[in-house]
């Protein structure tokens, strides 16, 4: 019986779902037996570098520990599913609901933010030059940035080489998202430490007894990445306090967000 599901859904169309749902499988695999759920288990399939089984909608073995089928079994201990879009989803999942954000844009967060569905917890695939950071997201949606990936060519080039499978636990883009995933797996299914077979990536784990939430985890930002707020940096026609800096800075343009997505919160 699966004892934990993971549903994956994006802000909007092409945001990177699949990407972050196979990928999040990918990492729950080296824990624990797996299965990654996709509708079009052909396209699926392609997006991890393997060909055509043949039979649509067959499973298919990707990896040890990892199956790649259409319909939820019940049988693997973990279940990571690709949901498609926020607004396609007519009642909320069972387990955790994860949602899909890219750039941070603003129709992203709207979508989010108008939804009557409301998610666990928030990946962001960060865009270079996006005025909205993860501060904003977490304030305008109230929801918790679990994961930061770094949207790259290098993660592209990956997947359209079919090396997914093999160089995913390498990436540091998803370094973020491996780390959560890991977590909530390794709390959930702690007898399955043992069957890691990349000792490297061996952490000391928390040992509470129920699933972390996703407050509990911080994403792991890139070091190179800017971590101070830009003098002036927004590409939304909201204008900033006289300076452009500080606390003042912050709440003008959070709000504006706030107002723009139709939310009003203290």
């Amino acid at each position: 019986m699966t004892a934990q599901t993971i549903t994956v859904v994006g802000a909007r169309g092409g945001t990177g779902t699949s990407t972050i749902a196979a990928a999040a499988a990918l990492c729950a695999a080296r824990v624990v037996s797996t299965e990654l759920v996709a509708r079009d288990v052909e396209s699926a399939a392609a997006l991890l570098g393997l060909g055509a089984s043949g039979t649509p909608d067959a499973p298919m073995d990707v990896a040890e520990h990892l199956t790649l089928v259409s319909a939820a079994t019940g049988v693997a201990p973990v279940s990571v599913t690709d949901a498609g879009r926020l607004d396609q989803l007519d009642h909320r999942p069972t387990g955790l609901l994860l949602v899909v954000l890219r750039g941070p844009c603003y129709l992203g967060l709207r979508s989010i933010v108008n939804s009557e569905l409301r998610p666990d917890g928030i990946v962001v695939l960060s865009e270079t030059g996006r005025s909205l950071t993860l501060r904003d997201v977490q304030h305008v949606c109230d929801l918790h940035v679990v994961a930061q990936v770094h949207v790259s060519a290098h993660v592209a080039r990956t997947i359209d080489a079919g090396l997914l499978v093999t160089r995913s636990h390498a990436l540091r883009e998803l370094a973020g998202l491996r780390q959560y995933v890991d977590t909530l797996v390794s709390v959930s299914n702690p007898v399955a430490l043992s069957r890691r077979r990349h000792p490297s990536a061996r952490s000391q784990q928390p040992s509470p007894t129920t699933l972390p939430s996703p407050s509990t985890v911080s994403p792991r930002l890139d070091p190179s990445t800017r971590t101070t707020r830009p003098k002036i940096g927004t590409d939304m026609p909201v204008a900033l306090s006289a300076t452009g800096r500080g606390h003042f800075a912050v709440v003008s343009r959070t709000s504006a967000y706030q107002q723009c997505c139709g939310v009003s919160r203290t």
